[in-house]
């Protein structure tokens, strides 16, 4: 019975590592200054709480490039 009650903990953990990793990879290549790292997070904080947390691919893409 423990198992099976670890395995959601166990998979949160996997796919939390994900972005992890391509938070690294990307901080790894860019070169982002302190205010722009908090502007960047009030934004996403902003954008999160409008669209009940499910940001896509494809709405960053055209975000950035307007």
């Amino acid at each position: 019975m423990t198992s099976r009650m670890n395995r959601p903990n166990r998979n949160l953990f996997k796919i939390a590592v994900e972005p992890g990793k391509i938070a690294h990879t990307l901080a790894a290549v860019n070169d982002v200054d302190e205010d722009t790292l908090r502007e960047l997070h009030a934004m996403c904080v902003d954008e999160v709480s409008h669209i009940n947390g499910t940001i896509s691919f494809e709405s960053a893409v055209k975000f950035q490039q307007e």
